[in-house]
C-alpha cells in the first residue's frame, strides 16, 4: 500500500496538471470564505467599537429614565443620605434643540441643564476655559459651556471665552457669556455630549418648558454591586414614582449591545455559511466530472495494484487541498473586504482575530471533507476492466 506522502504528493500533480480546472475550482471556496472572514472581522471589529464607547461613558454609571414625569432634583438628597451604594447623584435635563448665534454665524445644539458632578460623571474634560463657579451654579447666571463641535462650528480655532452668544430656546431668548469648551467626546456615544451647550441647573429652570426630558445620573461605588445600588433606588423612589421610573446600568449596556452582536455574528455565519455550501456543491460537481474523464487513468493504478481505498483518498485529498488553498485565499480578501465593510459602515476598523480566521478555514477543509467523499468513494469503486475498455 502507498504511503500517505506519495499519495499526498500524486494529489498535488493531479491538481497542478489541471491548473486551470483547479483555479476555477476554488474560486467559489475564496469567496465563500471572504464572505465568512468580512462578517465576522466587521462585526467583530464595530462590536469592540460600541463597547468602547460604553465603557466611555463611565462603568459606574446608573441612569434613572422618567417615562412621563419629569425627574426632581430634590430626590438627590434622599439617595444621598440612604443609598450608600451610590457615591454621588446628579440630574441631567435637556430642554430641547436651541439655535444659537456669534456674529454671522449659527448653528444647532442641545441644551442640557446640570452641574460639575455630571461633567465628572460623563467624563467631559474642559478643553478651554473653566467649568461653573459655585456662584454661577448658585445663581441664575447666563454662562454656558460648550460641546466641543458646537465649539468648532461657532469659532473654529479662535478665541472664545467671555464671548458672547444668543441663545435661542423655543420662544425665549437669552444671551450668554461662554465660559468653556468640552473636549471632542466622540463616537456614538458621545454625538449629543459634542452638541451640547452645558447651563447650569438654576438657569435651566428658569428656561424649561413642559416638554423637557430630566433624568437622573447615579456613580456607583462599586460597579460590581450595581444590582444592590438598583434595589436601594427602587426602594426609595419606586413609592413616588412607581412605573414611571426606568433604570439601567452601563454593565447592562454593554452586555446587551455584546448579546446583540453575538446574534448577528451567528446570523451572518449562517448567511456566509450558505456561500461555502455553494463552494462545496460546485467542487463536487467538478470532481465527479474529473472522475468520468480520468477513468482510464483510474483502470491503470488499480491494475498495477492499487487499492480502494488509496484512490479513495487521492480524490478526497485533492477536494481537502483546494478547500484549503481557497479558504487560504478566502482570508486575505476577507481581511480586505471586511475593512472596506467596517469603513462604510461607521468610523471603527475589522478586527480578524487568529480564532475567527480558525474557524473559517476549519469550515474550508469540513467542506471539502464533506462534499469530497461522494466522489471519493464513486472513483474507489471503479471496476478496472470497464474503466480500460470505455476508458
Amino acid at each position: 500500500m502507498a504511503s500517505f506522502s506519495v499519495i499526498f504528493k500524486l494529489a498535488i500533480a493531479t491538481l497542478w496538471e489541471s491548473k486551470l480546472r483547479s483555479i476555477l475550482t476554488l474560486i467559489g471556496m475564496v469567496f465563500g470564505t471572504a464572505a465568512v472572514i468580512a462578517t465576522l472581522s466587521s462585526n467583530e471589529g464595530a462590536q469592540r467599537y460600541i463597547a468602547k464607547q460604553l465603557e466611555g461613558l463611565g462603568n459606574k454609571l446608573m441612569i434613572v429614565n422618567m417615562r412621563e414625569r419629569p425627574m426632581s432634583v430634590g430626590d438627590i438628597p434622599v439617595l444621598d443620605r440612604f443609598a450608600d451604594e451610590i457615591d454621588s447623584s446628579v440630574v441631567e435635563s435637556n430642554l430641547g434643540e436651541a439655535n444659537i448665534r456669534f456674529q454671522s454665524k449659527s448653528g444647532q445644539g442641545t441644551i442640557i441643564a446640570s452641574n460639575n458632578d455630571y461633567f465628572k460623571a460623563m467624563n467631559l474634560d474642559i478643553a478651554t476655559g473653566r467649568q461653573f463657579l459655585k456662584v454661577e451654579l448658585s445663581e441664575v447666571s447666563p454662562v454656558v459651556i460648550l460641546g466641543h463641535k458646537i465649539r468648532v462650528n461657532l469659532f473654529g480655532n479662535n478665541s472664545f471665552v467671555n464671548d458672547s452668544i444668543m441663545v435661542k430656546l423655543g420662544s425665549t431668548s437669552l444671551m450668554a457669556r461662554v465660559i468653556g469648551a468640552f473636549r471632542e467626546k466622540g463616537g456614538a456615544a458621545g454625538v449629543a455630549l459634542d452638541n451640547g451647550i452645558f447651563i447650569s441647573t438654576k438657569l435651566g429652570h428658569k428656561l424649561a418648558t413642559q416638554n423637557n426630558n430630566s433624568r437622573l445620573i447615579l456613580i456607583l461605588k462599586d460597579d460590581n454591586r450595581a444590582s444592590i445600588a438598583k434595589r436601594q433606588v427602587m426602594a426609595l423612589l419606586g413609592p413616588k414614582y412607581g412605573d414611571n421610573m426606568q433604570i439601567s446600568d452601563s454593565r447592562e449596556s454593554i452586555e446587551r449591545t455584546q448579546s446583540i452582536w453575538a446574534k448577528q455574528n451567528f446570523v451572518g455565519i449562517c448567511l456566509a455559511a450558505i456561500s461555502l455550501l455553494t463552494g462545496g456543491v460546485g467542487i463536487m460537481n467538478i470532481m465527479l466530472l474529473s472522475i468520468h474523464q480520468r477513468r482510464k487513468e483510474i483502470g491503470l493504478r488499480k491494475a498495477v495494484g492499487a487499492q480502494n481505498s488509496e484512490i479513495a483518498m487521492q480524490f478526497l485529498l485533492e477536494a481537502v487541498l483546494i478547500c484549503l488553498l481557497g479558504g487560504l485565499g478566502g482570508v486575505v480578501v476577507g481581511c480586505l473586504f471586511g475593512q472596506q465593510v467596517a469603513k462604510m459602515l461607521g468610523d471603527w476598523d475589522a478586527v480578524t482575530s487568529p480564532q475567527n480566521i480558525m474557524m473559517a478555514l476549519t469550515f474550508a477543509v469540513l467542506t471539502g471533507i464533506i462534499f469530497g467523499l461522494l466522489p471519493a468513494l464513486r472513483a474507489s469503486r471503479i471496476d478496472p476492466y470497464d474503466a480500460l475498455r470505455t476508458g
